[in-house]
């Protein structure tokens, strides 16, 4: 399980006893803060995506973050990993 909070990662994971632990995402100088509104899992445990407010789409290695992407004009509400073509499927809301 991986949650995310406004204007950090917070990534999350179930230990086999039953236990909780959480490390703070580091967006380092490859994007500036933004809130996360969605979360996709990729094909290894480390592997994750974000979405963020802005339309950017996050890549993120454990708790760090490798790459960002501007994919929308508004926000990011909904991704799915497709691991056997190496994509994310990222959906905005179009009015």
């Amino acid at each position: 399980m991986s949650s995310v909070q406004c204007a950090h990662a917070l990534a999350g994971y179930f230990c086999a006893g039953g236990g909780f632990t959480s490390s703070r995402g580091t967006f380092g100088s490859v994007a500036k803060l933004d809130t996360m509104t969605c979360i996709a899992f990729g094909k290894t445990a480390e592997a994750c995506y974000t979405g963020g407010e802005r339309g950017s789409v996050y890549v993120w290695t454990g708790n760090t973050l490798v790459k960002s992407v501007k994919a929308h004009e508004g926000p990011c509400f909904a991704m799915h990993s497709l691991d056997k073509v190496r994509s994310i499927l990222s959906v905005d809301m179009v009015v």
